[in-house]
C-alpha cells in the first residue's frame, strides 16, 4: 500500500496541462515527494519494499529527479534529468544486491527471462551513468561481484568463490569493456571437480568472447585456447593444454598392468561443446622431457621374463622384481594417445611405457605398448547420462 510522505510539494507553474511549446509532459511536471512500499508478488514470501522518488524543476521543462529503493539485500540510489519526452541523462549512484535473494524474485516477473534452472548468488554492487534517447536507456555501468556462486544443474557445472570486476560499455545492445577478468576458488563439471581458476572475456550482444580461461584440475592445470560462442547458440571447438596433472589419473587405461603411478604429465585434449555437453576428442598426454614416473606393475608371473631366455634373465634380475609389483618401473616414457572415435585399427587409446627398474643396480630396458579397444566413458566410470563425453559429437573421422 502506497503511502504518500510528502506529495505534490509545489505544482509546477504549467500544472498539469501540456507544456505551452514541444512535446507533451511523459513526465508529470509536479514537484514534490512521494514514498510508499510494494512487493515483488511474483514468488512467496517476498520482502517488503519502499521507496521514494522526489521531483523538482531546475529549469524549465527540466525534471531532476532522485529515486531510492531499500530491502532485505536490495538498495538503490537513481537519479536522472529527464526532458518532457521523458529523455535525458541518469546515474546510478549507488546499488547493492543479494542476487541469490532477488533474482528469482526478478526473473519470475518474466516468463522467458532466461533463468531456468539456473541457481546463481552472490552480491555485486554498481555504479554507472548515462542517458536515455528513444526511450532506450544507454550508457555505462560497472558491476563487482564477490562471493559468487552458480549451479547450472542442466549443464552439471557448478561454481564457487566468483569474484571480479566487470565493466560494461554499452548497455543497449550489451557491451563489456574488452579482458574482463573474473575468478573462482573451485568448482565441478559433471563428476570431475576442479580448483581455482579465472577467465578473462569479454561480451558484444550475442557473441561472447574468450581470451583466456584457465584453472587447477587433476593435480595440474588446465588452460583451453581462445573462443568465441553465441549465448543463443553455444556451439564451440576448443583445445585444452594440459600441464603437470596426476598420472595416476590415467591408469584406468592400461588396469590389467599397473596399480599406481607417481609422476606429471603434459598434453592437450581437442574438445567440442554443443547443446548435449562436452565432447573429448583426440589428444595426448606425455611425460615432458627428462621427467619420469615411477609405475607400479600388477603382479603378474611371466609378463616381462616369460619371452626370454634363461641367460638373458640371469642379467636382468630386477625384471621379476618388477612383474611381481615389488618394486616400480621408472619411467623414462610414459605416452598416452588417445582417439575416442578409433584408428584405422579400432584403438580408442595407445599407452606407451618405457623404462626399467627403480635400482640402477638391476637395470633392464622396457617398452611395453598397450592398445585399448571401445568406449571410453566405461574405463573412467563417468555416468550414463554424463554431458562429458568420449567422443560422440566430438571430432569423427
Amino acid at each position: 500500500m502506497f503511502r504518500i510522505a510528502c506529495a505534490l510539494l509545489l505544482l509546477a507553474p504549467c500544472g498539469l496541462r501540456a507544456a505551452p511549446t514541444g512535446l507533451p509532459w511523459k513526465i508529470p511536471p509536479l514537484d514534490g515527494e512521494l514514498a510508499g512500499e510494494f512487493t515483488v508478488r511474483a514468488t512467496p514470501e517476498a520482502p517488503v519494499l519502499t521507496w521514494k522518488i522526489s521531483a523538482r524543476t531546475a529549469r524549465p521543462r527540466e525534471r531532476m529527479i532522485d529515486l531510492a529503493i531499500d530491502g532485505p539485500g536490495l538498495r538503490v540510489r537513481l537519479a536522472a534529468v529527464l526532458d518532457p519526452a521523458g529523455e535525458g541523462t541518469w546515474e546510478l549512484r549507488e546499488a547493492e544486491v543479494d542476487v541469490g535473494r532477488w533474482l528469482p524474485s526478478i526473473a519470475a516477473l518474466w516468463p522467458d527471462f532466461p533463468l531456468g534452472p539456473l541457481v546463481i548468488g552472490g552480491h555485486v554492487k554498481a555504479q554507472g551513468a548515462g542517458g536515455v534517447s528513444g526511450g532506450v536507456p544507454r550508457g555505462r555501468l560497472q558491476l563487482t561481484l564477490r562471493d559468487g556462486r552458480v549451479d547450472d544443474a542442466a549443464h552439471k557445472v557448478q561454481l564457487e568463490g566468483i569474484a571480479g570486476t566487470i565493466g560494461v560499455e554499452e548497455l543497449s545492445p550489451l557491451r563489456t569493456a574488452p579482458a574482463q577478468r573474473l575468478t573462482w576458488t573451485h568448482g565441478r563439471y559433471d563428476v570431475a571437480e576442479f580448483g581455482a581458476g579465472h577467465v578473462v572475456l569479454a561480451l558484444d550482444g550475442d557473441q561472447l568472447r574468450i581470451a583466456e580461461l584457465r584453472l587447477a584440475a587433476f593435480g595440474g592445470e588446465l588452460a583451453l585456447s581462445a573462443m568465441q560462442v553465441s549465448l543463443t547458440r553455444p556451439e564451440a571447438e576448443m583445445t585444452a593444454t594440459i600441464s603437470g596433472i596426476d598420472a595416476a589419473l590415467v591408469l584406468p587405461l592400461f588396469p590389467q598392468f599397473a596399480t599406481a603411478a607417481r609422476g606429471r604429465l603434459d598434453g592437450s585434449l581437442s574438445l567440442r561443446r554443443d547443446a548435449e555437453g562436452i565432447h573429448v576428442g583426440a589428444g595426448r598426454l606425455a611425460l615432458p622431457a627428462g621427467a619420469v614416473a615411477d609405475v607400479l606393475l600388477k603382479p603378474s608371473a611371466g609378463l616381462l621374463t616369460s619371452s626370454l631366455p634363461e641367460s638373458v634373465r640371469k642379467h636382468y634380475p630386477g625384471l621379476a622384481d618388477l612383474e611381481a609389483g615389488r618394486v616400480p618401473l621408472r619411467a623414462e616414457v610414459l605416452e598416452i594417445v588417445i582417439d575416442p572415435a578409433g584408428d584405422a585399427e579400432g584403438r580408442t587409446a595407445r599407452v606407451r611405457l618405457a623404462g626399467g627398474p627403480v635400482d640402477p643396480r638391476m637395470r633392464a630396458p622396457i617398452d611395453l605398448t598397450v592398445n585399448v579397444r571401445g568406449p571410453l566413458e566405461s574405463l573412467f566410470k563417468f555416468a550414463s547420462d554424463s554431458r562429458l563425453n568420449w567422443g560422440g559429437g566430438g571430432n569423427k573421422r
